[in-house]
């Protein structure tokens, strides 16, 4: 199915929501037209909230404090968790999401008593947070001036995404958005087209997670599959502490509080607001300083002079050997004895009942080394274990086509260092070849690949069309056309 937009055929409407990120534009072309953050403010209002009336329509109405007599039993949801007191069951706040960069999300509105939780549509890689990818779809139609009723739509879902999620998002493009044709392309696929490899094995180090997923002939080999929960926010995290360590213990202040509307009110904001915008402050030394040695233990110098770095509100630090190595997080794995000691400081006893005695009896807790663990593997590792999870003859392919993706693999001596380890690690008869887009490829290097396979004419055919998913449900759709 191809459509016609003043006289030209266009792929239609490409997404990418990514935990940090979220990417939208038209097929066919070179760059995305929006690039939206994709954690998104959402500031509760705690006097309203949505009751539903006798015949179960809601209603929009004041509260009153006779309402915020909470039941002892009453689940606490996400979506009403602030410092206010959670509303009565069936009811749910009313919520305004706030979009855009961190210094427009309502930074001078806290003084008023307004809680602002900080929302993310992905945890742990996983599609989590429907309202968030609900909202970010819905701001990027009404910023392309489009709908989905009017074209047809690719989107973007985690390479090892459940047929569960895929289904609900098939849901919720042609039911909440009236879509009239769709496609679910899984992200590995998409940055391997995006290379302009068929077959490749796709290191992604998003903002939540990194994954090496193996594709063959354009298909994701689910079982070779790995993944660490150690993303961006993991090395941001860590360098936001050694940046705390060099201000004598205190948090930095961030751009949006030395700004005039946040000056008087920085103190006021939720704390979840002031950390989001305290991270800005250090991806912005990352990217200034992050380098990854070529080869581990490799010292990196720092210049005589020292390099320093010059926080929003004018104070100048002096950037460390650390600082500078954050991003080598992302190679670094636990190690068993760390492991062992964590145990050992908070031991998981087991009670048990000893039969020969007839007396309670301690059990020890078993600790299993990490090696496998997706947790806590070091990239070199999860290759290898990517690799080892795959047919023998696929391996030397898949092996010269090591792609690189997602931005947290754009700090300076990624490549290197990547290749350096997995020659280590495999001592394989094979040799490793590592393909490094440019930075803005590597970044937008998913939404590329979905502009570029959307426009293929041979995939007009492809399209999920409304009469389809009205006909055998997303369930049934989704578990027998693309899983």
């Amino acid at each position: 199915m191809s459509v016609a937009m003043g006289g030209d055929e266009t792929g239609g409407f490409v997404g990418d929501v990514g935990t940090a990120v979220s990417k939208f534009g038209f097929g066919g072309e070179d760059a995305p037209k929006g690039v939206l953050s994709s954690r998104l403010g959402c500031v509760f209002d705690q006097n309203q909230a949505y009751v539903k009336g006798s015949n179960g329509v809601p209603l929009l109405r004041e509260l009153t404090a006779e309402d915020y007599k909470v039941p002892d039993d009453y689940p606490a949801r996400l979506h009403t968790r602030s410092p206010f007191v959670a509303p009565p069951q069936n009811q749910q706040c009313v919520a305004k999401w706030l979009h855009g960069d961190v210094s427009s999300l309502g930074a001078a509105r806290f003084d008023k008593g307004e809680s602002c939780v900080v929302r993310s549509p992905l945890v742990d890689g996983e599609l989590d947070d429907w309202d968030t990818i609900e909202e970010l779809w819905r701001e990027a139609f009404e910023r392309a001036k489009t709908s989905g009723a009017e074209q047809p739509v690719l989107a973007a879902t985690p390479s090892d995404a459940s047929p569960k999620h895929r289904a609900q998002y098939l849901e919720l493009l042609f039911e909440t958005f009236g879509c009239r044709a769709a496609y679910l392309a899984r992200n590995a696929t998409l940055a391997a087209f995006a290379a302009g490899r068929a077959s490749a094995l796709v290191v992604d180090c998003g903002a939540g997670t990194t994954s090496v997923v193996p594709v063959v002939d354009g298909y994701v080999l689910m079982k070779g599959i790995r993944t660490s929960k150690r993303g961006g926010d993991h090395v941001d995290a860590h360098a936001h502490e050694l940046l705390t360590k060099l201000c004598g213990g205190t948090e930095p202040v961030p751009r949006a509080a030395v700004r005039r509307e946040g000056r008087k009110t920085y103190e006021s904001w939720p704390e979840a607001f002031r950390k989001f915008t305290q991270r800005e402050t250090v991806r912005d030394l990352k990217e200034s300083y992050g380098v990854i040695p070529k080869k581990w233990g490799l010292a990196v110098g720092l210049k005589e002079d020292k390099r320093q770095f010059f926080l929003p509100d004018g104070t100048v630090v002096d950037v460390t050997t650390d600082l500078v190595r954050a991003p080598e997080q992302l190679f670094e794995g636990v190690e068993e004895e760390e492991v062992v000691k964590k145990e050992e400081e908070e031991p998981s006893i087991k009670v048990v009942r000893d039969a020969r005695v007839g007396q309670r009896a301690l059990q020890p807790p078993q600790i299993q080394p990490p090696i496998n663990d997706p947790i806590v593997a070091a990239l070199p590792e999860m290759v290898k274990g990517s690799l080892e999870r795959v047919d023998v003859d696929v391996r030397k392919d898949l092996l010269l086509n090591i792609v690189l993706s997602g931005g947290g693999s754009c700090a300076p001596g990624t490549a290197e260092r990547l290749h350096s380890d997995v020659a280590l690690s495999l001592c394989a008869p094979f040799k490793a070849k590592i393909v490094a887009p440019a930075a803005f490829e590597r970044k937008f290097g998913v939404w590329i690949g979905g502009s570029i396979l959307s426009s293929l004419g041979s995939f007009q055919q492809m399209w999920l069309s409304k009469k389809e998913y009205d006909d055998d449900g997303p369930t049934r759709l989704v578990e027998g056309r693309w899983d």
